[in-house]
């Protein structure tokens, strides 16, 4: 039975039941919930797969597209992209010169972990700087996976899973119940309109 929390459900290849008759439409079909309705939606991509006319040249172009929207899925793309912003909900812990972020996924009365990270920071005139030292992201079973900086392809994994450096800059602004961070997203050491934009809300314990 699958769990309430899952969030997607990896693409297979529809190729006619098995019977890989070239007279039907071929296409790859996955599911992602939406956070709106909480839902899991069925999605079905066939661009490209169908002009072929054997079954081993549009074989192969299934399981390239196949490959192609796992590979996409897996690094976190999902297409209510546009509602993300609505639908996360984070935490950031600042202790001296040190950072706790943890990112959650709101599912109705649910959260769902989805990318946790720690590092270290400095603030001169509203101006951060910071390094991660490790963070995790969750798999397709929502699993937390961590790396951290001892691994060797830490900085390629950062940008692959977080779209950020590892070292990073970008602006601080803290008022009494609220903190604004914006930081630089492609690495080009400038921040431009509201790129990275978090607003944090102060929690009283």
């Amino acid at each position: 039975m699958k769990r309430q929390s899952e969030l997607i459900r990896l693409p297979t290849i529809y190729d006619c039941g098995g019977r890989f008759s070239l007279k039907d439409k071929w296409f790859i079909e996955f599911y992602v919930r939406n956070p709106r309705s909480g839902k899991m939606e069925r999605f079905r991509k066939a661009k490209g797969i169908n002009k072929f006319h054997n079954l081993k040249a549009r074989n192969e172009a299934a399981e390239k597209m196949k490959q192609y929207w796992r590979e996409k899925l897996k690094a976190g793309w999902s297409p209510f992209s546009d509602d993300q912003e609505v639908f996360y909900t984070q935490t950031l812990t600042l202790e001296e010169a040190n950072y706790f972020s943890n990112i959650w996924i709101k599912n109705e009365d649910e959260l769902i972990p989805f990318v946790s990270s720690e590092g270290v920071y400095t603030v001169i005139d509203n101006t951060l700087t910071g390094q991660f030292i490790s963070f995790g992201k969750a798999n397709e079973n929502n699993q937390m996976v961590y790396y951290n900086s001892s691994s060797n392809d830490v900085s390629l994994q950062v940008i692959e899973k977080l779209n950020i450096h590892p070292n990073f800059i970008g602006t601080f602004f803290a008022e009494s119940n609220s903190l604004t961070l914006r930081l630089d997203m492609d690495g080009d050491g400038s921040i431009s309109g509201d790129e990275g934009k978090s607003v944090f809300k102060r929690i009283v314990h």
